[in-house]
């Protein structure tokens, strides 16, 4: 009857013995249930995670020993837990989401079975609510998760979650999650997993619904209230139906006290102490009378100086101490030196601490501002980029894009795409993005013209009378007009089928394709080029007109097709993944009307302003703020306009906020990915507002610009070829394969990603971060795509916020 006794049946006999049962002493147990205290001491000998491993029983007394354990008050955070059990137990529920997502727990012979169907289409995930939250804390760091899964084809890419409950506030439950595949290969027969507790991060993120971004938070361990079984978008394509539904089914999932069959434990790494007064500022330095402001990390002194270039103290002044910033698990104090606005090189010092020198000067960003302009240049695809142009990065043409096959776009047949952006660090071609990047940058030109004069970037156009960051947008305004069908939609993108290697684009091996028609793509690029003719009509009405046409014929081809997604391949190029068009008809149709005044696009638009609310962020994804800005700069007297200001207004108290309250004095409540952008597209927004409203933006803009310039928890510039330390590293194909040891100047990296897609726990061929807190989690390496990448969008934002800045501190 009886089997052999493991360890952790005689650590719970010597735990019952000295502690007693759920925190309850033996005393007490004893005087209480009498003869049951007999029955929980033979039953933990038997048994003491029950309901999962019979290690310690034989079958059929493990729900004995179960149930007498619950009488007799065992604490959740001791007793091991049948997951699908309490999910079939009173006051337990379930949620799915993305599309057509379900999940379904039946009872069978051989006990619940979860049947998890996800949605290929969307990202997907089902969700169980247990009927009380478990208290893991006390198994940390010996407990695990035990499933038993398998697939309906095999090879079944999915996540195994846990969320914690929402008492900090409706809404806040932070997840964290590990990629099944870790820890074991999907089949079609039963494979089993344990997954050690240590595997799950102690920081997460949860989804605010309203500003459409993840929020960093920490997992409370101790209010354990959901798990959850998801997938990420498209990664099971050749493993769905007709429809696009996969199927996993879970025939266990259980936490264990213990990690019984795990791997032996990796020696932890070694703890990197806190640096001591690490003093995080500007590293270009500050305008005359603009905001001065830093902080210390780790404070052990409680003032600062600021000494000229001769070592002379000019400035003495206190720390503000603000208590602990979570993201980055500093203590943290803040110094301010506005006061000081005589122009000069300086360094700041606090106790034994002293920075690299920076200055005060009226110029110290106008030379960033045309290297992000400038980084334009060096992403143009199909032709040679010149010495003349570029100096020590000149490089040959390659991808030519002439005569390439049409790849799921609804016909077959030949295109030719030749020129505009690589997108990003690899050398897809998107019109999505493309449009979108446009669309800012002809924004930051429209407000701010005096920055970006000609002959100001050393470009082909350079002298020909245009600004030459029109000419640039120009170039793949012109690459869009290639992407346009003859029906007037857009294809997608132009792409291999494989990710080409980390080599220049004249090495490249696999072939390229013209992929797609979308929805999305053919509204963004309505809406671009729209935009585009109103800018142009006076200095090249040709083209103005050319591009206003297409836009029109866009449009009509989206009103016919309003739901066409994305297309399916992406073996060799991002997805840009969206399943709600309507921002893009808002967007699109504000431009139309804009550059028409025909009442179908005012009609449009007053649709999409009903419906489609303001965000904080401009993106690819979700491009609404892009009509509220154009409705509020161009729509004249019409009652749109005082709505669109009035949204640009409110939203702008909120960031502003959110800078007041952080720690760091940056608006980022969270950490996903390109972060950097985020805090970028925030700054972006209260410059609006400070354009209708005089005085809106305070300090916020300065404050964003100084916090990727290096006032962040790295200490680093994450801006390329600025200041002392900046980002030597990107991931760029051109730059991994050229032999220049320094990148082009003015890219905008994407910054701390507290997901670290690429982190070496979740592929075996990632990195290795040196830190896991979330505003610390990036590499300046070119492995790191997820923390360490460009992109084109991302520095239109640092081009269109450091413009701002500029016109600001001028005023």
């Amino acid at each position: 009857m009886f089997a052999k006794k493991d360890s952790r049946c005689q650590r719970l006999d010597r735990d019952i013995a000295v502690a007693g049962v759920g925190g309850r002493p033996r005393e007490e147990l004893d005087g209480e249930f009498g003869s049951l205290w007999g029955l929980l001491v033979w039953g933990s000998r038997l048994n003491f995670a029950a309901p999962f491993g019979n290690q310690c029983c034989e079958p059929g007394e493990s729900d004995m020993i179960s149930t007498l354990l619950v009488l007799a008050g065992l604490n959740a955070s001791i007793a091991s837990q049948n997951i699908l059990e309490l999910g079939t137990s009173p006051g337990a529920w379930s949620y799915p989401y993305g599309g057509k997502t379900k999940g379904e727990i039946a009872s069978t012979k051989e006990g619940k079975l979860l049947t998890y169907s996800g949605d290929d289409n969307e990202y997907s995930g089902w969700t169980l609510h247990l009927p009380k939250s478990l208290d893991l804390t006390s198994i940390r760091s010996q407990g695990s998760l035990k499933i038993k899964m398998r697939g309906v084809v095999g090879g079944e890419d999915v996540f195994v979650g846990l969320m914690d409950d929402d008492s900090e506030g409706p809404g806040k439950k932070v997840q964290v999650r590990v990629p099944a595949k870790n820890f074991v290969q999907m089949a079609k027969d039963w494979k089993t997993a344990t997954i050690p507790l240590t595997e799950f991060d102690d920081q997460g993120s949860w989804w605010d619904d309203k500003a459409k971004q993840e929020i960093s938070g920490k997992f409370d361990w101790s209010k354990v209230a959901e798990v959850r079984i998801s997938s990420n978008m498209g990664v099971n394509k050749n493993r769905v139906d007709a429809t696009g539904i996969f199927q996993v089914q879970i025939g266990e999932w259980s936490v264990e006290d213990s990690c019984i069959g795990c791997p032996a434990a990796k020696p932890p790494k070694p703890v990197v102490p806190p640096v001591p007064n690490a003093i995080r500022w500007n590293h270009l330095g500050y305008a005359p009378l603009g905001a001065k402001r830093f902080v210390v990390a780790n404070p052990t002194d409680s003032a600062f100086e600021l000494l000229d270039a001769a070592g002379k103290a000019v400035l003495k002044a206190k720390l503000v101490p603000v208590g602990k910033w979570e993201p980055s698990d500093e203590q943290v104090a803040q110094g301010d030196f506005s006061s000081w606005q005589k122009p000069g090189t300086y360094t700041l010092v606090v106790g034994k601490t002293k920075t690299d020198a920076f200055k005060i000067g009226m110029d110290v960003y106008s030379g960033t501002l045309n290297d992000a302009a400038k980084a334009f240049y060096f992403q143009r695809a199909s032709v040679e980029i010149p010495a003349k142009h570029a100096g020590i990065w000149q490089r040959k043409g390659g991808h030519p894009d002439t005569g390439l096959s049409l790849y799921e776009a609804g016909r077959e047949g030949k295109w030719s795409a030749t020129g505009g952006w690589y997108d990003a660090g690899d050398y897809g071609k998107y019109t999505l993005n493309g449009a979108v990047s446009v669309g800012i940058l002809l924004q930051a030109y429209d407000l701010y013209p005096r920055f970006f004069p000609d002959k100001a970037l050393n470009i082909p156009e350079s002298g020909n009378g245009r600004s030459d960051l029109v000419d640039e947008c120009i170039w793949e305004l012109d690459w869009m007009t290639r992407m346009q069908d003859e029906d007037g939609g857009l294809f997608f993108k132009v792409a291999s089928l494989k990710w080409d290697g980390m080599e220049m684009p004249t090495k490249t091996k696999f072939p390229r394709f013209v992929i797609g028609k979308s929805t999305t793509a053919t509204l963004t690029f309505a809406a671009s080029a729209a935009q585009a003719s109103r800018l142009l009509t006076k200095i090249d009405a040709a083209r103005a007109k050319d591009y206003l046409a297409r836009a029109e014929k866009a449009w009509g081809w989206a009103k016919k097709n309003p739901g066409v997604r994305e297309p399916r391949e992406t073996g060799g190029s991002g997805p840009y993944e969206d399943s709600r068009m309507s921002d893009e008809f808002l967007w699109a149709a504000t431009e139309l009307w804009l550059a028409t005044s025909k009442a179908e696009y005012r009609a449009a638009a007053k649709t999409g302003f009903d419906t489609v609310g303001i965000l904080q962020t401009t993106s690819w994804q979700n491009v609404q703020n892009l009509a509220y800005y154009e409705m509020a700069l161009h729509g004249g007297k019409d009652s749109l306009v005082g709505f669109a200001k009035a949204k640009i207004d409110s939203m702008a108290t909120v960031i502003k906020k959110q800078i007041e309250e952080s720690a760091y004095r940056t608006p980022l409540q969270g950490f996903p990915w390109a972060s950097n952008d985020v805090a970028m597209q925030k700054a972006a927004l209260l410059a609006w507002a400070d354009r209708f409203k005089s005085g809106t933006a305070g300090s916020g803009i300065q404050e964003t610009v100084d916090y990727v310039l290096g006032k962040n928890a790295l200490g680093v510039s994450f801006v390329t070829g600025t200041g002392v330390k900046s980002a030597m590293n990107p991931h760029h194909r051109v730059l991994a394969g050229d032999t220049v040891a320094a990148p082009f100047p003015g890219f905008l990296v994407g910054g701390p990603n507290s997901d670290r897609q690429d982190d070496i726990k979740k592929a075996s061929w990632g990195v290795e971060y040196t830190f896991t807190e979330p505003a610390r989690c990036w590499m300046d390496t070119d492995k790191s795509y997820a923390s360490n990448e460009v992109a084109i969008n991302w520095n239109a934002s640092l081009v269109f916020t450091m413009a701002a800045l500029e016109n600001q501190l001028a005023r």
